[in-house]
């Protein structure tokens, strides 16, 4: 094999291990988004006792907003994985 397709070789080596990388920190946050989401939602219970509408409120957007959160992050993963079954058949 020559210098060029040595070259080239290790790059599409890194391009997967960076997507290894990039697919663990999308599983990480993930599952720290739904950890939050039953946080928050807990939160919002027991603000509600308290007749705090403005804390109720907040914990309603903060779930909102993780909501949207994995929605992006799923959009993510599957695109990485997509890209990733990609690569494997090329190599094919």
């Amino acid at each position: 094999m020559g210098a060029r397709a040595e070259g080239l070789a290790r790059r599409v080596s890194d391009k997967g291990e960076k997507r290894v990388q990039l697919l663990a920190s999308v599983e990480r946050f993930l599952e720290a988004e739904r950890k939050g989401i039953k946080e928050y939602e807990r939160l919002k219970k027991e603000s509600q006792g308290l007749n705090r509408d403005v804390f109720a409120l907040l914990y309603t957007t903060m779930i909102h907003d993780s909501h949207k959160h994995i929605g992006i992050l799923e959009f993510l993963r599957a695109k990485l994985r997509e890209s990733r079954e990609t690569q494997r058949k090329r190599k094919s």
